[in-house]
């Protein structure tokens, strides 16, 4: 099996220039750019709204976002702010309507399509679905390391370990070094009963050190070893 591992990712092939460049432009143009269909008060108005989101005020953020969106319906930024409101308090079909709209202002806008792909994979029914549009980004975009991580999710909810493996590799070969992509590579090669290669991704967790959550429950790993996984 470890032979038949190796030669998978022997068979990836990503370009390594500009790394994470793609993914971090993308995010300033969305959250820093400034909208130009807003008028001064209603860029005021919004950057309330976003501190309010940010101090996790989500109900005051709602409105304030309610009221530019429907005197700004064309915004995208508006759009995508509101829908993240939405996403944080599992209100899911709202933050899909919201961003299915907003892609219809802005279609090529990867950022849209990771927070659309977001918000569908979390109905279990519709891994495949989602997998999809972090797929198409990928196409789109080759670098965008986002896009591999959360295709690696789908495809690990759908129980193609060796597939999910190799977008996790991906993202970190891109140099996206979640602290979840380790979690999540760690937990599949313990399934894979490779557990010195578990062993390295669970202890980067620990050294990573970015969520509490995350270091508890790659311990828990470490230690139970393939049981339960």
């Amino acid at each position: 099996m470890v032979s038949e591992y190796r030669s998978m990712f022997e068979s990836i092939h990503v370009r390594r220039s500009c790394v994470g460049a793609s993914l971090l432009f993308v995010i300033l143009v969305v959250s820093c750019k400034k909208d130009t269909s807003l008028s001064k008060e209603d860029l005021a108005e919004f950057e309330q709204a976003q501190t309010l989101y940010q101090n996790r005020k989500f109900d005051e953020a709602t409105t304030r976002l309610e009221g530019l969106r429907s005197k700004r319906k064309g915004s995208i930024e508006v759009g995508v702010a509101l829908a993240k409101v939405k996403f944080f308090t599992r209100n899911f079909a709202d933050c899909e309507k919201i961003l299915r709209e907003v892609l219809e202002e802005d279609n090529g806008s990867p950022y849209v399509k990771l927070w659309l792909g977001k918000t569908i994979a979390v109905d279990p029914k519709r891994q495949a679905e989602a997998a999809e549009i972090f797929r198409s980004i990928i196409r789109s975009d080759p670098e965008n390391y986002m896009a591999y991580y959360y295709l690696g999710r789908c495809l690990e909810a759908q129980d193609d370990v060796k597939s999910a493996l190799i977008q996790y590799e991906t993202a970190l070969t891109l140099g996206f070094h979640l602290s979840k992509i380790h979690l999540h590579m760690g937990r599949l090669f313990t399934r894979m009963k490779l557990h010195s290669r578990a062993e390295q991704h669970l202890s980067q967790v620990k050294t990573l050190n970015v969520n509490p959550n995350d270091v508890t429950l790659a311990g828990k790993i470490l230690k139970a070893g393939d049981e339960d996984l």
